[in-house]
């Protein structure tokens, strides 16, 4: 598991960030100052920092709205990329090692040069984005109206390979995350329940 935390200095009072590995015990393996990392400037859209982990050991960390660091596991910068005129958020990782980041309204899978391979665009708002590994698709939460009641709910949706979509439910309520496992399933994190979809 990785953590980032941002420490300030006792002198100068500069924030830090801080890369924590832990092992699948809670054990920390180690502990890196990402020096690379700048603190974002102004105001930004997001106010969390995103980290994900690809299946060939290389972490994706995203500041807030601006930036994506494509890193060794042991938190060394490998490159840099520019996203602050899509103001996405970071999702996840697929099996191909490639990123995932979405906007409002639409789904973005990029190599780790930052090439876009493809582009989902979807009818709604979207509220959380993940890749199941199981099926290898893209499974989207979206928050829309539905048609039959006229009032706002949230729908998993599934993209393949060849633009595919099927509906796999909507769910009552507002998820804290949509996330997912390389060994499972994807699910639906609530404050009280977990619901494996």
């Amino acid at each position: 598991m990785f953590v980032i935390i941002k420490v300030k200095k006792c002198i100068g009072h500069k924030n830090l960030y801080v890369l924590f590995t832990f092992d699948s015990s809670g054990n920390v393996q180690y502990e890196r100052v990402l020096d690379f990392i700048k603190p974002p400037g102004g105001r930004t859209f997001f106010n969390e920092w995103s980290c994900v982990a690809t299946d060939d050991g290389d972490l994706i960390i995203q500041n807030p709205g601006e930036k994506l660091y494509v890193c060794d596991s042991g938190g060394n910068l490998k490159s840099c990329l520019l996203i602050s005129e899509m103001l996405p958020h970071l999702a996840c990782a697929t099996d191909q090692n490639e990123i995932i980041i979405h906007t409002i309204s639409d789904v973005l899978l990029l190599t780790k040069e930052g090439e876009i391979k493809r582009k989902i665009t979807v009818d709604g708002f979207i509220e959380s984005v993940t890749f199941n590994y199981v099926t290898s698709k893209i499974e989207v939460l979206v928050h829309k109206k539905k048609l039959s009641l006229g009032r706002l709910s949230n729908f998993i949706l599934s993209y393949s390979e060849n633009e595919e979509i099927e509906c796999l439910g909507s769910c009552e309520g507002r998820p804290n995350t949509f996330c997912s496992h390389p060994a499972g399933t994807t699910a639906l994190v609530f404050f009280n329940k977990i619901i494996y979809t």
